[in-house]
């Protein structure tokens, strides 16, 4: 149910909701920009020149004395490290966090006021945060305001790179209910004059609609582009398509939050020739930051935090442990992403391990009774004809998945034109039942975002045997 605000937001006319977004973007700026951000950003930029061995000191160093506040600030770490056996002092190097249980997801999200650290509760200032709640139910956390400013430092030592500053006109493409009479008078967008940003719907994005956006961008020629790589593909498809390539042309796109396909990173290239894309993954609950530099690098910031596969091979499911997370401490997170290092490969930008791929939750895998789990299906949705606005895979049961398809019958769609997709799927899949459904749109989940593939659980599969 809406609350009170947001039902008077709705009655606004657009000059008052820009308004009221930007009162709140002024304050959201603030606390990110304010206070000791400056400093924090000229410390994150002196960490990124440090050699290999200082940045493995600093890392161990923050990691002990990160554990050490959890253990003494939080009861829920102090007794699941007591039943563990394990103590901070136990932390001479590294590799003996592995000692240390993992905080599972379910976890953060029923002992939640048990983990928080007794010296931010009634703190002022506390920035709260909530997930997307793929389970149904959100998890809701909170940054102290030193953390806040130091995670943004961290964002901008990547985005100062690519020559974006706090200050740079910018465009997020935004899952926030912010677009009430969108569909009444085609205004798909609001203003953040405080951040100099415009926040556009990816609710809205069909064909009929994207060549307002277009026309909106060309005329607010943003220096940056942020959002889900989903929305941002759906815009440059129909940039290409339009033979309007170039016409509009930030400096940076910047995807997050979402797993960045190869395909939709050919087309995004295509449509903003002279952008430079810049992948980020980070998360609402706080984890370290994984940005990618000038030379097209994906770098692990070991100064944010420390990431591990459950298992310690270079491939896997990760654990996380931020360090920007000192009200709701990350100790070994369970978060549900998967991801790949290039071991022993360190960065040319900074000396940090390059990550090869961030591929998305486990459940972003398909289980085929030939082939077990299968990831990475970016060929299938390379070989979709230029008639599909966009699509999905599901997998629906043990041996049927669910291709979906949103078609543009203006553009001739056909049925058959499927058929080389449909190949690949099932080369790819062994012996499954491919079920084609054609419908009108694909259903976001929390926060508008878009997920590709959408299979079975590894750990549910697991459990049943």
């Amino acid at each position: 149910m809406a609350s009170r605000i947001d039902r008077i937001y709705a009655r606004l006319p657009v000059f008052a909701q820009d308004l009221a977004i930007s009162v709140q973007g002024w304050r959201f700026r603030r606390a990110r920009f304010g206070g000791a951000f400056r400093d924090h950003l000229a410390a994150a930029e002196r960490d990124a020149k440090l050699d290999p061995g200082a940045l493995a000191r600093l890392q161990l160093s923050r990691l002990q004395a990160f554990v050490a506040h959890a253990y003494d600030q939080s009861p829920f770490y102090r007794a699941k490290y007591d039943a563990a056996g394990v103590h901070p002092r136990d932390l001479v190097s590294l590799e003996d966090i592995r000692r240390f249980p993992p905080l599972e997801k379910e976890e953060l999200r029923s002992h939640t006021s048990e983990i928080q650290a007794r010296s931010t509760i009634g703190m002022q200032g506390l920035q709260a945060v909530s997930t997307s709640g793929t389970t149904g139910t959100p998890i809701r956390v909170a940054y102290t305001p030193e953390d806040t400013q130091r995670r943004f430092a961290y964002l901008y030592r990547m985005l100062r790179r690519f020559g974006i500053q706090p200050s740079s006109r910018s465009v997020r493409f935004s899952g926030r209910t912010l677009f009430p009479s969108a569909e009444r008078n085609g205004i798909f967008w609001r203003h953040n004059h405080a951040a100099n940003q415009l926040l556009m719907s990816t609710y809205h994005m069909t064909p009929a609609n994207l060549d307002a956006y277009v026309e909106k961008l060309q005329s607010f020629a943003p220096e940056m582009l942020d959002g889900y790589p989903s929305a941002i593909f759906l815009l440059a498809r129909h940039v290409n398509r339009r033979g309007m390539a170039g016409t509009i042309a930030p400096r940076l796109i910047m995807t997050t939050a979402e797993t960045l396909e190869d395909f939709q990173r050919e087309e995004i290239t295509c449509a903003f020739p002279g952008s430079r894309i810049g992948n980020q993954y980070a998360s609402s609950e706080g984890a370290p930051f994984v940005t990618e530099d000038e030379f097209g690098e994906l770098i692990l910031n070991t100064d944010t935090g420390l990431i591990e596969t459950a298992d310690g091979s270079p491939e896997g499911e990760m654990l996380v442990t931020s360090f920007t997370t000192h009200a709701f401490p990350l100790i070994r997170y369970r978060i549900g992403d998967t991801i790949a290092f290039e071991p022993g490969r360190l960065a040319r930008s900074m000396a940090m391990p390059v990550v090869k791929a961030i591929t998305g939750r486990q459940e972003d895998l398909i289980v085929s009774p030939d082939r077990g789990p299968v990831g990475r299906l970016d060929p299938v949705f390379k070989k979709m004809p230029s008639t599909i606005v966009e699509s999905q895979i599901e997998q629906v049961s043990e041996s049927r998945v669910a291709l979906r398809v949103v078609p543009d019958m203006t553009a001739g769609y056909r049925r058959d034109q499927l058929a080389s997709v449909i190949d690949e799927l099932e080369a790819r899949l062994g012996r499954m039942e491919i079920e084609v459904q054609e419908v009108d749109t694909l259903e976001r989940g929390a926060n508008g975002k878009l997920r590709a593939v959408k299979g079975i659980a590894m750990r549910s599969l697991t459990a049943s045997g």
